[in-house]
């Protein structure tokens, strides 16, 4: 599961929905942000973070 989120808030949701759910589990510790060339290439991508969480079975 990708969570992306442009906002702190956004960010907040995701993070909470992961530590609630025993079904899910974090992949990376820390979000991906863009570089700093990228950020060059379309300013809006410096606010953007990806987080990564894992669904584990029901069983």
């Amino acid at each position: 599961m990708t969570i992306t989120g442009f906002q702190s808030l956004e960010g907040r949701r995701g993070k909470t929905a992961v530590l609630v759910d025993e079904r899910l589990q974090w992949i990376l510790c820390k979000p991906v942000m863009a570089n700093e060339q990228e950020a060059l290439v379309m300013s809006r991508s410096c606010s953007a973070r990806l987080r990564l969480a894992l669904r584990l079975s029901d069983r």
